[in-house]
């Protein structure tokens, strides 16, 4: 009698278990959300008003999606696996775009964007850290978002879309990098997984830093990476990878001081090239590392007094701020699917078990910058979270049947995408700055050419409402004057960032005039404006609109008054 051959196991037997783990983890974190650190986006803020029940749904909801298009069989042929990848980031980071900026810190990069847009390219060179104040950061990505607003156009939408294509492409580099050192399998998973985090798809939305760096720090990995892989076969080609590595080693330099440390993926790419090729490969590392070394010490030398202020900012900026340090452990297991965390974890103990010198290169870019950066702030870790998908997918390909490992993927990623988009988008319309957005768009529908942009908060107030005021030249169209007047001074208590910039004031400062709109921004609704509007308000405005969003995660709530001419009527 012939035997039964056995049946295909196609996964259903092990997604039952999977499903009750992916389920159990989000509530689990749920109940311990307490733990959660971070300032902005902290699930004690963001679930405050959603109850057990709708967690409970919208996780259940979320497993049955994902069994239902695993069990579909549906595909994508390879040719177009790269356009998949960047096409569906894209898309799903232009869902964020409506959110309102989170950060203050979009007023130093639109300031030096803005200052790059009116005086030009070499002005900007040249007073970048002079008269051109800066801070922590470097500036090679207001620079770009200079060029944007100089040859494009000054919107915001410019730089969403410049931001987002940086987090597509982040995408990409990241499927490469994980196919060229593990296989396809784990670069389409490495991919998949980057969607997966909360945090990072609303960071797209924002005019920051963090995305374009993420970018550069992904793409200075892999040009160096077919740098040490083509110069055995292919000298020109060779070439251009080393001259592609050394280019956006420098724009890492250029981008971020907390990203420095990721560098250390370069070096830990020559020993696994070392390892696999002996000295063959001592030639493209000595000079990926001259040239990178020879521009780095040029721009140091030529701005070494500005590098050192930065410095001296950046140390007393960690200590003197320490209260408001988020715990890296919070973007592990709040900010990222805490499924992405476990399943990253475990991939060191595949590698140790394999004796997998690649893992080196995740090493450097992932776990070294986290123990050196823990307890500081949760963005500085942003470029390294290419990494933790990678590491997420490295175990996943261990995970048998194809079937189970498909269903996996899919309800860690629409998991994430169903909480980012039903609870973390909407969260941020109830930020303080969305007062700013929705004033700015509401002055742009007027028939008026000037809108005049004043703060206006007591003596001992510990935020600087000043640094608002180009927030709202970011959203707005119209032509921003902010005449001088009598400027609050910082109190021995305030928070040193919020007092430490110095705009570039010609720029914004212009004459008052009757036809202008006067919108003031200030901690409460009755916050007497500057002295100088005093008789201007009574005599000649009335107020037209008050805008009074009320929460943020640093407890600096602020309401934005809009007063237009009496001769002015409302659209």
């Amino acid at each position: 009698m012939p035997s039964t051959p056995p049946k295909k196991d196609t996964g259903k037997s092990y997604i039952l278990i999977w499903s009750i783990l992916i389920f159990s983890a989000y509530l689990v974190i749920y109940e311990f959300r307490a733990l959660d650190h971070n300032i902005y986006f902290n699930w004690n803020y963001i679930f405050e008003n959603v109850s057990r029940s709708g967690i409970f749904i919208l996780f259940l909801a979320s497993i049955l999606l994902s069994y239902i298009i695993s069990d579909t069989g549906i595909g994508i042929d390879k040719k177009y696996v790269l356009p998949s990848i960047f096409l569906g980031a894209f898309l799903l980071g232009a869902v964020f775009w409506s959110a309102p900026e989170a950060s203050p810190g979009v007023a130093t990069y639109f300031t030096e964007a803005k200052y790059l847009k009116e005086y030009g390219i070499s002005t900007f060179i040249r007073d970048w850290g002079g008269k051109l104040d800066t801070l922590s950061d470097f500036p090679v990505v207001p620079f770009i978002f200079g060029l944007i607003f100089r040859f494009i156009g000054e919107s915001k939408i410019y730089i969403q879309i410049f931001t987002t294509t940086m987090f597509a492409g982040t995408g990409v580099l990241t499927y490469l990098i994980a196919g060229r050192l593990w296989d396809e399998k784990t670069g389409i998973y490495a991919a998949l997984f980057l969607l997966s985090f909360p945090y990072l798809l609303l960071k797209t939305s924002f005019t920051l830093v963090d995305v374009p760096t993420m970018f550069f720090v992904a793409a200075a990995i892999y040009a160096t990476l077919n740098a040490m892989e083509t110069w055995g076969t292919s000298r020109d080609m060779g070439r251009i990878w080393i001259l592609a590595s050394v280019t956006f080693i420098v724009l890492v330099f250029l981008s971020k001081i907390s990203a420095w440390i990721m560098l250390g993926t370069v070096p830990a790419i020559f020993l696994i090239y070392y390892i696999k090729r002996g000295t063959a490969i001592l030639y493209p590392a000595t000079l990926i590392s001259l040239l990178s070394v020879t521009l780095i010490t040029a721009f140091v030398y030529y701005k070494i007094d500005v590098l050192l202020k930065i410095f001296e900012y950046y140390l007393d900026f960690r200590i003197r701020l320490q209260s408001f340090n988020e715990s890296l452990w919070s973007l592990l297991f709040f900010q990222v699917s805490p499924l992405v965390t476990l399943l990253a974890g475990f991939s060191f103990y595949i590698a140790l078990k394999k004796r997998d010198i690649k893992y080196v290169l995740l090493l450097a870019w992932f776990w070294i910058p986290f123990i050196s950066l823990s307890d500081t702030r949760i963005r500085y870790m942003v470029p390294a979270l290419p990494a933790l998908a990678i590491m997420a997918a490295i175990t996943l390909n261990e995970i048998k049947p194809e079937r189970t490992k498909k269903f996996v993927s899919y309800s860690i990623v629409i998991c994430s995408i169903m909480l980012a988009v039903l609870l973390y988008l909407p969260f941020t319309y109830t930020f303080s700055s969305m007062n700013i957005k929705n004033a700015a768009e509401y002055t742009n529908n007027l028939d008026i050419d000037r809108i005049e942009v004043y703060a206006a908060f007591p003596d001992g107030y510990i935020y600087n409402l000043d640094m608002l005021l180009p927030i709202f030249d970011l959203h707005s169209k119209k032509d921003i004057a902010t005449p001088k007047y009598r400027r609050n001074k910082p109190p021995p208590d305030a928070i040193p960032w919020w007092w430490s910039y110095k705009f570039p004031w010609p720029y914004y400062s212009k004459e008052t005039s009757p036809e202008s709109a006067i919108v003031i921004i200030s901690p409460r609704v009755d916050q007497p404006p500057p002295e100088l509007l005093e008789k201007r308000l009574e005599e000649g405005y009335r107020l037209a609109k008050v805008y009074s969003a009320g929460h943020t995660g640093i407890n600096n709530p602020y309401v934005v008054r809009v007063f237009l001419p009496v001769k002015l009527q409302s659209p």
